[in-house]
């Protein structure tokens, strides 16, 4: 199985910027990108800046935090009323 590459990007859009992890096949300078977050889908982002590299094995996993936090603080738990 083919790993994916990811390239740390800033990307642009008005007047807000975030970092971003995408794909390096995506990280070109100038391009505008079509980004998810959460639930829905988000155009006109702009690759900016490019910056480091890395397998995807080395990326953090957000979920897998998320869910360890939950797990150690409670959250999971079914709630009262």
């Amino acid at each position: 199985m083919k790993r994916i590459r990811y390239r740390q990007c800033e990307l642009r859009k008005r007047q807000s910027v975030q970092i971003a992890w995408i794909p390096t096949r995506f990280a070109m300078l100038g391009r505008v990108l079509r980004i998810r977050s959460e639930d829905s889908w988000s155009t006109g982002w702009c690759v900016s800046a490019l910056y480091r590299e890395v397998d995807e094995s080395l990326l953090p996993d957000a979920h897998r935090s998320i869910r360890e936090h939950r797990k150690s603080t409670g959250d999971t738990l079914p709630r009262r009323n």
